[in-house]
């Protein structure tokens, strides 16, 4: 068999300033995943963990300024979690944290207008610009990007490789998928849309002069959003192997520079005409004002933000921000909260799964511990460790393989497993404070290739155990199905120190099998598309809890939804307990 010549060299590298980091398509996987899982919120150290894979980010609301209309918030939020998969973000940072502005966001190409000395495509996509006629029409035509592609030099970089769909993210930080709304859906005079229940409309220009169009979005409550600012911030570039590329068939790898793209909003107004604007500075936030007369200054002196300020004089209130060892928030009384330890994404090793299979040897073992102290001295620390997930039942999808002689040799399209930093333990101490902690524990993995399942024979649950001081420990089973099930919760047992179960909890959920008749009052599938990769069913379908049963000394409780709306909202809801055998 002749050997492959892998070149990086800069003879074959692209002639532009990328970034100084770059991704193959495996390192990305987890932007494939689609992120609906139980989270556990605890408000007094601003922790989130998700039980479905012990992922653990952290959410702070330093200011709540309440008036007549919308309130100002200033939410900072983290992630810890791998480097290998960068976020998205508005480039509003504080440090490893984000600033939480409503935006829509996406990735785009930052592709050069030559590779190897040949054009670009007139149809490729530089910057947000979409599959259309008009590449700036990103609201009257949306739909994905096209691909990046190079014909005289043979070479493509396809949409499903590097890009990952549309997201909204609204005032909390909260992230969902963006998509263009199904014919069965009403109001058809909104074609864009999430599967809350928020609808898009057009704007014709953006508000900061880039060229194309800007969305204007209107949430449940009937608030509405302006994304008009468009704004770029760097990504990592996707390096990829293009085989038997002329002259001499060698394998050469080349980068597609990216950049994060955020429609960030200029304007909020609620359904009473109650407003706040936003005003930025090169993409950055400077000030928030309310048509009551509230407003809160921002200041940027660097590339992280210093200071939030509301009122002016001597009612002038400041929370300062300090970089550097720790992170430190202190608040206008002088009281601070400290962040010890890495906080945001880290990078570590690289771990490659092997081939389109994605077999792999011993699991990563790389960990780290972070703390937040409170004002009141409080401290919580908390410990995570590397670990595999992943999914069962999923179809198998191989790009840059082999040919016919290899098939399996390149990466999975859609991944069944995937590397997970998880929390391992949290404990908290402090001045008159009794330590209390909690262990999490996880189940094996349970990802398998749908061909692997025939006849139902795979595994489609995992489990997390959560175990605190006194032993007292909850096991919580989750779904993980490719299906429309993925991720929800199915059980949770609670048992006491001596291992005896005191509780089930149990929970079934409104499913409309895609092959048959949609037995519930609402559409089949609420989108067409939300973007590469992801599961739809999970994504384009509303998927309400219809039964829940709980057991518990001795009774059986169930709270069952007889009957939906079109909205997939109940309208008739049973109560009953009877004893449990």
């Amino acid at each position: 068999m002749k050997p492959k010549l892998i070149c990086t060299c800069a003879s074959v590298a692209l002639v532009i300033a990328i970034p100084a980091r770059a991704v193959t398509p495996p390192e990305q996987y987890k932007a494939y995943l689609t992120r609906a899982q139980t989270i556990t919120p605890v408000t007094d150290f601003g922790d989130q963990i998700s039980l479905r894979d012990g992922k653990l980010s952290f959410k702070n609301v330093d200011m709540e300024l309440l008036g007549n209309g919308p309130p100002i918030r200033i939410i900072r939020t983290t992630t810890l979690d791998d480097g290998l998969g960068k976020e998205a973000t508005s480039g509003n940072a504080m440090g490893a944290w984000e600033l939480e502005i409503p935006r829509i966001k996406t990735v785009t190409s930052n592709a050069p207008a030559a590779m190897r000395n040949q054009p670009i495509s007139a149809t490729s996509p530089v910057g947000w610009q979409v599959a259309a006629a008009d590449k700036n029409a990103r609201c009257t035509s949306f739909a994905s990007p096209a691909t990046v592609s190079y014909p005289m030099a043979g070479i493509e970089f396809s949409q499903a490789n590097w890009w990952f769909g549309y997201q909204l993210v609204d005032e909390q930080g909260n992230e969902q998928p963006l998509f263009r709304r199904t014919t069965e859906m009403p109001e058809q005079r909104f074609k864009i849309g999430t599967a809350s229940n928020w609808v898009v409309e057009c704007l014709p220009a953006t508000a900061n002069g880039e060229p194309g169009e800007a969305f204007l979005a209107t949430s449940p409550d009937g608030t509405r959003y302006w994304f008009n600012y468009l704004a770029y911030t760097p990504y990592d570039g996707l390096s990829m192997a293009f085989e038997n590329m002329p002259p001499k068939g060698y394998t050469l790898v080349y980068t597609l520079p990216r950049r994060a793209a955020s429609m960030l909003v200029t304007r909020i107004e609620d359904r009473f005409g109650n407003w706040l604007t936003y005003q930025y500075d090169a993409g950055k936030l400077t000030s928030i004002t309310a048509s009551d007369g509230r407003s809160v200054t921002i200041g940027s002196p660097g590339t992280a933000i210093s200071s939030v300020t509301t009122g002016a004089g001597a009612t002038a209130r400041t929370w300062n921000y300090q970089y550097g060892t720790d992170f430190v928030v202190t608040q206008p009384d002088g009281a601070s909260w400290r962040y010890t330890g890495s906080f945001g994404r880290k990078f570590f090793s690289s771990y490659s799964f092997e081939n389109c299979s994605q077999l792999y040897g011993a699991e990563p073992n790389e960990t780290r511990q972070v703390s937040v102290t409170t004002p009141s001295g409080a401290t919580a620390t908390f410990n995570l460790q590397r670990r595999i997930f992943g999914r069962s039942y999923v179809p198998k999808y191989c790009a840059g393989g082999g040919g016919l002689m290899n098939p399996d040799a390149g990466y999975a399209l859609i991944p069944r497993l995937w590397i997970g930093h998880a929390i391992k333990s949290k404990l908290v101490t402090g001045p008159g404070v009794t330590s209390h902690g909690w262990s999490y524990s996880y189940s094996p993995h349970n990802g398998n290739w749908a061909e692997n399942c025939t006849g139902n024979t795979c595994a489609a649950a995992v489990w997390t155990d959560v175990t605190d001081s006194t032993a007292r420990r909850v096991r919580s089973y989750f779904s993980n199905k490719w299906d429309q099930t993925e991720n929800k919760l199915l059980k949770e047992e609670t048992y006491n120190g001596a291992g005896t179960l005191l509780s089930t909890d149990e929970y079934i959920y409104a499913t409309t099998p895609s092959n048959a008749a949609n037995p519930f009052p609402w559409p089949l599938k609420v989108g067409v598309s939300a973007g590469y990769n992801l599961n739809d069913e999970v994504v384009l379908r509303w998927t309400p809890l219809r039964k829940r049963t709980l057991t518990q000394d001795g009774v059986r409780f169930v709270h069952e939804v007889t009957a939906f709306d079109a909205w997939s909202r109940p309208v008739n809801v049973t109560k009953s307990n009877a004893p449990s055998p």
